[in-house]
């Protein structure tokens, strides 16, 4: 059984056209049992979260010994701590309605855009984003192995090799203004995080 777990109804619909078990519930509290899943995964989901520690550890206890967490497409926070004449472009960028009109087609609606931007917590000033040691302080203590993987959106599974793959333009031009280092992990866009509970842990 898959489950899909959201505080939305409009995207638990759209996930039960896709099979998966719909359940409205609060990524910090879902109500099923510890030890439970073979892999829990969360895409784009822990920057719209209030406490990104409480959801990881939510899904560290929702795993079974042997099981796999794992999270993608959450802001590394040294690839987007813009400043000075890039961090004004960048707010001006997000709140240009032009801008928005190329996400109507993942989204039903303007308000639905408003709202999805408006969840942005950790993703929305200089300094927001999860950093590799926010996984470890969280997950190493309940005996987890933690993989951390910075990479562009662009990579692919090459990111297991090691691979950045490559800045969109805008961003790197970002960071280029702002003083960020470019084409190294801190860089990077995003980080996935792979973990494993040890078999013996319960």
């Amino acid at each position: 059984m898959i489950i899909g777990v959201d505080i939305s109804w409009n995207a638990l619909k759209i996930a039960q056209q896709a099979d998966y078990t719909p359940l409205l519930a609060d990524a910090q509290n879902v109500p099923l049992k510890s030890h439970t899943a073979d892999i829990v995964t969360l895409n784009a989901t822990l920057h719209h979260c209030d406490d990104m520690t409480a959801v990881l550890q939510e899904a560290a206890r929702l795993v079974e010994p042997g099981g796999w967490p794992i999270t993608d497409l959450d802001p590394q926070s040294s690839a987007w701590h813009f400043k000075g004449l890039s961090l004004w472009i960048h707010q001006i960028r997000r709140s240009f309605p032009l801008h928005r009109l190329g996400e109507l087609s993942l989204y039903r609606s303007a308000t639905e855009i408003n709202m999805r931007l408006a969840t942005e917590t950790h993703n929305a000033t200089p300094g927001d984003g999860i950093s590799p040691q926010i996984y470890r302080q969280a997950l190493e203590p309940l005996g987890f192995e933690v993989s951390v993987y910075p990479h562009n959106h662009d990579v692919g599974q090459a990111l297991f090799k090691g691979e950045l793959g490559q800045l969109p333009f805008s961003t790197w031009l970002a960071q280029k203004l702002s003083g960020i280092k470019t084409h190294c992990e801190e860089s990077a866009q995003s980080i996935m995080c792979v973990t494993h509970r040890n078999e013996t842990e319960s």
